[in-house]
């Protein structure tokens, strides 16, 4: 751990930390309609997080798999733990991971290939969100996006863990200190507290 490696893991965690709080939002949504069905803020979600874990989708094979020099794997020598980690998410996640890729390699290169279908609220604690690219249709499930941002926010958790352990150790709390303030695992506990809606509506401010 270094100063360099800190400041590029608090540009991700930021990232981490918006998403959280745009899936949050989304579940404070009372009716799906035109204006207000959080398509958009399903899609910058989609943009974002092919940049949380670095992966791609291999069409010939059919699975999703690591980019190992993308993202924080740069730092791999320096974090040797990381690639396992982001392995497990991969795994725990690849089916949800694989229909991120696709709609986002075609809504970055080709927007107009991309389009939101439908969208379907099933009550306080559920969506659906339908996308066509191209000719073939995808489904993306609420419980999908939480199962995978509660694992990124362990996988990120247990990083700034290891930022405050290099902090404390070479007295740098005045410059990063702010970072054991940073609750990622406070989300984990929103998406199983059953107060989704609630809490979605207060983000909103509907």
């Amino acid at each position: 751990m270094n100063p360099e490696i800190i400041n590029s893991i608090y540009k991700y965690i930021v990232v981490l930390y918006e998403n959280n709080q745009r899936l949050t939002k989304i579940f404070g949504i009372d009716a799906i309609d035109a204006i207000t069905d959080g398509s958009k803020d399903i899609l910058n979600l989609i943009q974002d997080v092919p940049r949380l874990i670095p992966y791609s989708y291999s069409d010939e094979k059919k699975e999703v798999y690591l980019i190992k020099k993308d993202g924080l794997l740069q730092y791999k020598r320096e974090l040797p733990d990381l690639k396992k980690e982001y392995q497990t998410v991969l795994e725990k996640n690849a089916k949800c991971l694989e229909k991120i890729k696709t709609i986002r390699n075609k809504y970055e290169h080709i927007l107009h290939n991309v389009s939101s279908q439908s969208c379907f609220k099933g009550n306080d604690s559920w969506f659906e969100y339908g996308f066509k690219v191209k000719d073939k249709g995808y489904r993306i499930e609420s419980k999908e996006l939480i199962q995978l941002f509660k694992n990124l926010n362990e996988l990120y958790d247990g990083l700034i863990k290891q930022i405050m352990k290099y902090v404390y150790e070479n007295e740098l709390n005045d410059t990063y200190g702010f970072l054991s303030r940073i609750d990622l695992l406070g989300f984990n506990k929103i998406y199983d507290s059953g107060l989704l809606h609630e809490i979605g509506k207060a983000i909103t401010g509907i």
